[in-house]
Order: C-alpha cells, then sequence, then structure tokens
C-alpha cells in the first residue's frame, strides 16, 4: 500500500513540474524568433523585436586577439543578401517578417565566407 502511495505522489510530483513551464507552454527557440513572436512583442520593426525578444544577439563580443581586439559586432541580412550593419534592421518593417534567425561566428562564414566572422542576423520576409 505504501508502495502505490508513493508511486503516486512521485507521479503526481513529476507531472506538476512537467507542466510548470509557464506562459504560453512553448519555449522559444536560441537562435530563431518567429511571425508569432513579433506579433504577440508589437514591435514595428526588426531591430525592436530582436532588441526586445533577443537582446543578446545585440552584444558586441571583444576581438579576437590582442592584435586584432576590433569588437565582432553582427551584420545583417535580408534573406540571404548583405544589408548592411544592424542600424539597417531599423528598415525592415514587422509585418513583413516571417522570422529572425540569428547565425554565430562559424554558421555565418560556413554558408557566407570569412568576411562573416562576427555572426549574422538574418530577416526572412514573407
Amino acid at each position: 500500500m505504501r508502495y502505490v502511495a508513493l508511486v503516486l505522489a512521485v507521479t503526481a510530483f513529476l507531472c506538476a513540474c512537467a507542466s510548470g513551464t509557464g506562459g504560453s507552454g512553448a519555449r522559444p527557440q536560441e537562435n530563431l524568433i518567429t511571425a508569432e513572436e513579433i506579433a504577440e512583442s508589437q514591435v514595428n520593426y526588426a531591430y525592436e523585436a530582436v532588441e526586445r525578444l533577443r537582446p543578446n544577439w545585440l552584444v558586441w563580443r571583444p576581438g579576437r586577439s590582442s592584435t586584432d581586439p576590433k569588437p565582432l559586432v553582427p551584420v545583417a541580412f535580408l534573406d540571404n543578401t548583405y544589408l548592411g550593419d544592424l542600424d539597417q534592421l531599423w528598415t525592415i518593417v514587422a509585418s513583413e517578417i516571417l522570422e529572425i534567425r540569428y547565425l554565430n561566428d562559424r554558421e555565418a562564414v560556413y554558408r557566407y565566407g570569412t568576411t562573416y566572422n562576427s555572426g549574422i542576423i538574418q530577416v526572412i520576409r514573407r
């Protein structure tokens, strides 16, 4: 009898823990902002969406070495085309966005070449 009570108690505890994710239940992906997230955040431009939903994407990282101290700052892409510095994200209206992706330095170099070794914030339009 004690065994059954223990199993029921543990089961109830595990169910409570599993359902306690908060919010809508879906955890946001670290390197992706969806159109749904953008709509819920009620922003007007891509930059605002990134700033509000994934502010860590906008953080400058220190240079790779003392011989190359230039800070590493991601650049903006629109679809698969280089757009410019991150201020260009202010030119993209939120309602036109399907998703925004962050490509870290390794992913960016692999997809687009060594020019983009500081990462990319890529906006994909609808």
